[in-house]
């Protein structure tokens, strides 16, 4: 009886402790990976100050190369981007980025600088308003080395962000202009680069179904300011696993926004029809650990033509990995 009385008074101790110990405070993403495709896969990996707040975000393809004259392979890691993040003080807001972008000269060659962009952020009411930046890239082959800057301003309200950059000069209007909507997530996105009085490419992406569980780049510091950004992959057909080839098409990209509150389950990408005439539809399935963050992640796409045929499927994997 005894021993029946002091296990009932330690259940609601033992209760505490389990609920403490599932509803710790939330991990903060380390690294996304993509599978590996005949020697090569993509990361983006995530680097933290003593604020928690994002100091680097750094893109990297690895891949096998072969060394000497026994040939023997050995993983590469080649960085083809980075976002240095700069804050004033303990401030959560980003005041400057410094996006670092590198550019191959061929096959699994290493990369080597392109252009630095600096960006500064200004902000009302806890809202981005405006982006200044400039441009530094370098000369190369068909390229003249480059400095120029230009203005992003966006317009946000509780349902929707509108940016618009432009490039216009004496020759005429040329601009970029990216519109979301969303609810707690993300439902649309378009984009679209304007030249001269006509649109040279635009993207539609729609998403239609979400699961209840973590978005990990909601926890970022970054989200709630850079609230139209998203963390991207693009890939080639070779870099998918192809399950038909009926067609072949030019690849496919995901994304996940960074001010989702939870994961996408289904999306559409339509393209403008000078680019593409494939209509890419993905289904999402996740595996989560036990704080309902994703920690596997499988894509099935499908490649629909103009006519509404199926063209083409593949799958891709991504795995996600969490500070400890």
């Amino acid at each position: 009886m005894k021993k029946t009385i002091v296990l009932l008074l330690l259940l609601p101790l033992l209760s505490a402790a389990q609920d403490k110990l599932i509803n710790k405070p939330l991990r903060l993403i380390e690294t996304i990976t993509s599978d590996t495709i005949k020697g090569s896969s993509k990361e983006i990996i995530f680097f933290y100050d003593h604020y928690n707040r994002v100091s680097s975000i750094v893109n990297r393809t690895w891949y096998l190369q072969e060394f000497g004259a026994s040939k023997t392979k050995q993983w590469v890691a080649d960085t083809t981007a980075q976002q240095n993040f700069e804050y004033s003080d303990q401030q959560k807001a980003p005041l400057l980025r410094r996006s670092i972008s590198y550019e191959s000269s061929g096959k699994r060659k290493r990369s080597h600088w392109d252009k630095t962009e600096l960006q500064y952020f200004k902000y009302e009411n806890g809202k981005r308003v405006r982006d200044s930046v400039l441009v530094i890239q370098s000369a190369g082959k068909g390229k003249a080395a480059l400095k120029e800057s230009y203005i992003t301003t966006y317009e946000q309200t509780d349902s929707t962000v509108t940016g618009v950059t432009n490039f216009s000069n004496s020759d005429g209007s040329e601009y970029y202009q990216g519109d979301l909507e969303f609810h707690k997530n993300v439902i649309a996105e378009e984009n679209a680069y304007h030249l001269r009085a006509h649109a040279g490419w635009i993207k539609n992406y729609t998403y239609t179904r979400f699961d209840d569980k973590i978005n990990p780049f909601s926890q970022l510091n970054i989200a709630s300011f850079l609230i139209n950004e998203k963390i991207a992959f693009s890939f080639e057909s070779a870099e998918l696993i192809k399950l038909s080839a009926k067609y072949e098409n030019g690849g496919t990209e995901f994304n996940w926004h960074l001010m989702n509150q939870n994961n996408p389950l289904h999306s559409t990408i339509k393209r403008g029809d000078t680019e593409s005439r494939f209509i890419d539809v993905s289904s999402l399935h996740y595996t989560y650990d036990r704080n309902k963050f994703p920690v596997y992640c499988t894509i099935y796409i499908k490649n629909i033509s103009s006519g509404g045929q199926f063209a083409n499927g593949y799958l891709k994997h991504f795995t996600f990995r969490y500070k400890k």
